[in-house]
């Protein structure tokens, strides 16, 4: 019989096997059951289970995806799961201070170990704060196209060279053509952006990961370089909307606040929040999260997000799924 997996046990594995595959894309299972000392079966329902899965700070169904067929496999979007899992430094504290205490009433023969977990904790929030508060090489990709992609956004930046690229919508899944002036690009909860202006007037930001191709213009092309003031609070600049929708959360859901530009309003009977008013992205995220979530205001946006079921419930009954 195989011997029960601790949860930890199981993550890990779950982990290692995504990563291989987003390091060997098109790979087949025997290879992949080789490398990793699993058989494919295993690796198979390691896929199964992970597509399933997502992770807080990407939209609502933004879930990892793969292609497995009979031979080989893909991992399409890791939605960060091929990145080493990081503490933020306050869950390093905490971590810390718990193996203190555990270090006091532990035998002998085990405070090494401890010892040694916490210089490792210690040795890592050290290198962190060596680093500038806008890059954590730990969490920023690493792929080729996205090495390559910022290497090419610094040179445009650098000479003022305009850029042209087909960029994905979320709200429609579909791409469109754009053309802007670039003037910074930098990360944000391990994704890059690139803060540029369309026409050399209207600011916005741009994921690198819905950037697809990439054209430079002749040197000067550009208008003079306009570098951002970037709110580390507020990196966005959400703020600053004037259009803002009242939602009040499930306490399951307080999670959130860490993760999404929420502004908390009441947080004693009820967890009341301001979220900034995006149209069609801020329907999608209702609609993922409805079973948490209800809308106060403004009463419009409540009809849109009906309206919005239906329309998906509509879908999946003429195709006989309802």
């Amino acid at each position: 019989m195989t011997p029960l997996r601790s949860n930890a046990e199981q993550f890990q594995r779950t982990l290692s096997v995504v990563a291989w595959f987003r390091n060997h894309p098109d790979s087949s299972l025997m290879e992949a059951g080789r490398a990793l000392n699993l058989s494919t079966a295993q690796i198979t329902r390691e896929l199964g289970q992970v597509s399933m899965c997502g992770l807080p700070g990407y939209f609502p169904g933004s879930l990892v995806e793969v292609t497995v067929d009979r031979m080989r496999a893909t991992v399409e979007f890791s939605a960060g799961l091929d990145r080493p899992v990081a503490l933020t430094p306050m869950e390093a504290g905490v971590l810390l201070l718990n193996l203190e205490a555990l270090r006091s009433t532990a035998p002998a023969e085990t405070q090494q170990t401890i010892d040694t977990a916490s210089e490792k904790i210690q040795t890592l929030l050290r290198a962190r704060r060596a680093h500038t508060e806008t890059f954590t090489p730990e969490l920023a990709p690493s792929e080729a196209s996205f090495l390559d992609l910022r290497h090419s956004l610094a040179e445009a930046i650098r000479t003022r060279r305009q850029v042209s690229f087909n960029y994905q919508s979320v709200s429609s899944d579909t791409f469109s053509p754009r053309t802007v002036d670039p003037d910074h690009v930098g990360l944000v909860d391990g994704e890059y952006y690139l803060w540029a202006r369309e026409g050399g007037v209207t600011r916005k930001t741009f994921a690198l990961s819905r950037i697809d191709g990439l054209d430079l213009g002749e040197e000067g092309t550009a208008s003079p370089l306009d570098v951002p003031e970037i709110d580390p609070q507020d990196p966005f600049g959400f703020a600053g909307s004037d259009r803002w929708a009242r939602i009040e959360l499930d306490e399951s859901l307080r999670w959130m606040l860490e993760y999404f530009p929420m502004w908390v309003v009441e947080d004693e009977s009820r967890l009341v929040v301001d979220v900034p008013e995006t149209g069609p992205w801020l329907l999608r995220f209702l609609l993922g999260f409805s079973h948490g979530i209800r809308v106060l205001e403004p009463l419009p946006l409540s009809e849109n997000l009906k309206a919005l079921a239906r329309r998906g419930l509509e879908a999946y009954e003429a195709r006989g799924l309802g």
